[in-house]
């Protein structure tokens, strides 16, 4: 979707410079403060399909303020007929630095994000909420000194979940297992983005941290592998509903070593323990991505696929710039 047409003041405060991006409930802008003279970004929210989503949003960024990557909150309110949030302006995401290396990250890149990932999520955890709709679009980089840190941002989807038991948990997980396999096409109806949902959330259960640690367990073989088993299902001929039946009902069938298939072990050990265990341990699982990491012998330098493309970039530009200086001169 376009990014909205608007004024170029929102609040009198924050000067609207140029759309980064629009999706189905907002579009986001670079802006900058007056009150500050800083950039940051300002969503606005689609009408009237975000006004639910942007209530969540700001919510969301108020009780998980102060949390490593997430993204500071600086405002929100409505502007005539906008609602709107102003954030801290990061980087690109990991989908648009995975589509520019090709569909593909290395071994060490995705190791070291999935160390960054399972912090983030742990700490998002621990507040008693799950984000619910985990993503590569939803994940960012800093910029500056924060380039190589990633944040978690949307949090439209995020919601606190009820504690309960490892039993509870467990037994809930059993019975909705059985109805689902009694009933596989009742029920369903996805919370979150069909590719990375956790099989649960294609039935609309309530989810809880480790539905996110599969989610994410999704999107780091994919980052790898560059594609994921049920993605094929998009091109047969089946309609919608026919095609999320097929997706939700491979979820929750396949096999660890089906999907991890042609990745180190250290991936099949982390859905183990997702499928296994009813609260994840954050600790066991940054510790079997730790010792592949060490046992390929990578160094801990924090530099990612992208990291030189983006350096070569920033020289383009700096040539760039300094011809059109040079050029100035003479004319």
């Amino acid at each position: 979707m376009k990014p909205l047409l608007v004024k170029k003041f929102i609040n009198n405060r924050f000067e609207l410079i140029r759309p980064i991006s629009g999706g189905s409930e907002g579009s986001v802008y670079i802006a900058r403060d007056h009150h500050t003279g800083k950039e940051l970004a300002i969503k606005l929210y689609h009408e009237p399909s975000g006004h639910k989503s942007y209530h969540r949003e700001v919510n969301g960024y108020r009780y998980l303020a102060g949390l490593m990557g997430v993204p500071k909150f600086y405002w929100a309110g409505q502007d005539q007929r906008y609602h709107a949030t102003a954030i801290e302006l990061l980087g690109p995401s990991l989908a648009h630095l995975w589509r520019d290396c090709g569909r593909r990250f290395s071994l060490k890149t995705v190791l070291l994000l999935a160390d960054q990932l399972i912090c983030r999520f742990q700490e998002l955890h621990s507040r008693n909420c799950v984000h619910r709709d985990i993503k590569p679009e939803n994940l960012l980089i800093g910029v500056g000194r924060k380039a190589n840190r990633v944040y978690v941002a949307d949090l439209g989807f995020v919601k606190r979940y009820s504690a309960l038991s490892d039993r509870q948990i467990l037994k809930r997980e059993r019975h909705d297992r059985r109805e689902c396999e009694k009933n596989p096409g009742i029920g369903v109806g996805l919370q979150g983005t069909e590719v990375y949902a956790a099989w649960r959330a294609h039935y609309a259960k309530p989810q809880s941290p480790r539905d996110d640690m599969e989610s994410l367990g999704y999107v780091l073989v994919r980052f790898l592998k560059g594609h994921l088993p049920w993605e094929r299902l998009w091109a047969s001929a089946c309609t919608d509903l026919e095609r999320q039946i097929a997706v939700a009902e491979m979820k929750r069938n396949i096999r660890t070593e089906t999907l991890c298939k042609g990745l180190p072990s250290a991936f099949n050990l982390y859905f183990l323990h997702i499928l296994l265990k009813a609260t994840p341990d954050y600790t066991y699982l940054r510790e079997i991505f730790l010792r592949l990491f060490r046992r390929e012998g990578f160094k801990d330098d924090q530099i990612y696929d992208w990291t030189f493309k983006q350096e070569a970039e920033l020289l383009r530009q700096h040539c760039n710039n300094r011809l059109k200086e040079q050029v100035k001169k003479f004319l």
